[in-house]
């Protein structure tokens, strides 16, 4: 669950339903409850890695839609970039 909820917050930065990967996790975690520890579901794949995400979708792609990523999510991958990048300490 926690994967098809990784695509579709990515889905939402690349359809500009959202500005950020900021407002993602921080409307996941106000609105959903999405585990405060796991700092939201973009956040949460930065720190599984991105390629380790497609590794996944791509063993389960075969069972549905739920698991195609967004190509934003892709490009990240492939450039080594992260949703959090970004921002500035």
């Amino acid at each position: 669950m926690m994967l098809a909820m990784i695509l579709e917050a990515g889905r939402c930065l690349d359809e500009h339903v959202v500005e950020s990967a900021v407002e993602v996790d921080t409307g996941m975690r106000l609105g959903t409850g999405f585990p405060l520890h796991h700092g939201g579901p973009l956040w949460l794949a930065d720190q599984l890695g991105l390629p380790a995400i497609l590794e996944r979708c791509d063993r389960l792609i075969a069972i549905g839609g739920l698991y195609v990523p967004g190509e934003g999510l892709r490009k990240k991958a492939r450039d080594g970039s992260r949703f959090f990048d970004a921002i500035q300490a």
